[in-house]
């Protein structure tokens, strides 16, 4: 699949150079020389932040520019119209492909810098990550078995990201207040799913989810044995900037002691599997 691309990626950076399309005016959509924003790698649609951004079964039109600054974290969740399975999150779990190699499985997130050259991506419906250099890069998102779907972006910058507020929406940038005295809502999009709570040093949480459909016993087994990653089963611990993961577990519970005194994200990724996150401090 990578080889495939590569030449389009060439041809993208000639017509970035020309203004990005012929020299015909622009006309009716679908007449011959009309741009069309079409998502194809030598006419890629423009990753947004700002709302969610559609994909379709075939990845050679499922192509977003992003413009990077050195350091800056993406983040990035692909929602599904068919959800990963549980054998595909295991194949994807195996092999991640998370380098400049892509995995061998169709189910993944491609990541090009701007000589076309694969600088990282992921196996799994969602990724972090940093890029190293400032330019344009071009993400592909190949989920041909999948039905199609939508991809939320979230821009990390700087040393103080995310902002704090009691109306937070959710996202990796605007977290919700976390309640321990009431349930917390847990909605079916795992990017929409983060929550913010201050503590104090050595203070104890114990965090546990009570979902609509409880985990298969095929997820509590890989739990089990500890496969973390693209399980879609897991709550996440990360510090006030979401540079650090402080505490992970498999499953629907988590405990976990404050390091430090501070705020605190924490994440619940169950897939499209809604519900209710509560929470006690000890």
């Amino acid at each position: 699949m990578t080889s495939r691309f590569l030449p389009y990626m060439l041809a993208l950076l000639a017509l970035s150079a020309c203004g990005g399309g012929g020299d015909s005016e622009p006309g009716t959509p679908g007449t011959p020389g009309t741009p069309v924003a079409s998502g194809s790698t030598s006419s890629p649609k423009s990753l947004s932040s700002e709302s969610s951004n559609t994909i379709g079964t075939d990845p050679f039109f499922n192509n977003f520019t992003y413009v990077a600054s050195a350091g800056e974290r993406l983040v990035v969740r692909v929602n599904l119209a068919v959800p990963l399975s549980d054998t595909e999150s295991a194949r994807c779990a195996s092999n991640l492909g998370t380098g400049s190699a892509p995995s061998s499985y169709s189910s993944q997130v491609h990541i090009y810098d701007s000589r076309g050259l694969r600088v990282g991506g992921i196996c799994g419906e969602d990724l972090t990550f940093k890029f190293a250099a400032p330019g344009t890069y071009m993400l592909n998102f190949e989920f041909p078995s999948n039905g199609g779907g939508t991809v939320n972006a979230a821009s990390l910058v700087g040393a103080s990201p995310v902002q704090f507020s009691d109306s937070g929406d959710g996202t990796p940038t605007r977290p919700k207040k976390l309640s321990t005295l009431t349930g917390n809502a847990i909605g079916s999009d795992p990017f929409n799913s983060y929550y913010w709570v201050q503590a104090a040093q050595g203070e104890n949480f114990v965090l546990g989810v009570q979902l609509h459909r409880p985990l298969t016993q095929a997820q509590k087994t890989r739990c089990a044995s500890g496969a973390e990653s693209t399980n879609n089963a897991q709550l996440r611990v990360f510090n006030a900037s979401l540079s650090q993961q402080v505490a992970v577990a498999c499953g629907e519970g988590l405990r976990f002691v404050a390091p430090a005194a501070g705020t605190y994200i924490i994440q619940t990724d169950y897939g499209v599997n809604g519900g209710t996150l509560n929470a006690s401090r000890l």
